[in-house]
């Protein structure tokens, strides 16, 4: 993984981060980890099987306009959630396997 984050008390926030070329996942959250994802220079690509993967009621929550992996999936299981953040405070879940869109 690029970036691995596990755990009920783990909260990261990545700015503009650049993530790519990794085993499995680009960016693993599990076990209610929250992880939020800032600035327009985040690129997430190229990952070996998904760029984000949010299992065991962990969170990612991404707070862009427009935000899409290149030829990564991303995983939601097991109460995972990915979320785009909208500017009013409300959110929008990630339901397209392949590509995010936003």
């Amino acid at each position: 993984h690029g970036v691995y984050c596990i755990g009920p008390n783990t909260k990261l926030r990545l700015n503009d981060c650049t993530i790519h070329h990794n085993g499995v996942a680009g960016l693993n959250a599990e076990k209610d980890a929250v992880v939020d994802l800032h600035g327009t220079k985040t690129n997430i690509h190229s990952n070996y099987m998904f760029g984000i993967a949010a299992t065991k009621n962990a969170k990612v929550n991404i707070h862009l306009p427009y935000y899409r992996t290149v030829g990564d999936t991303q995983k939601q299981d097991n109460g995972g959630s990915i979320a785009n953040m909208n500017a009013d405070g409300t959110f929008t879940h990630v339901v397209d396997e392949e590509l995010i869109h936003y």
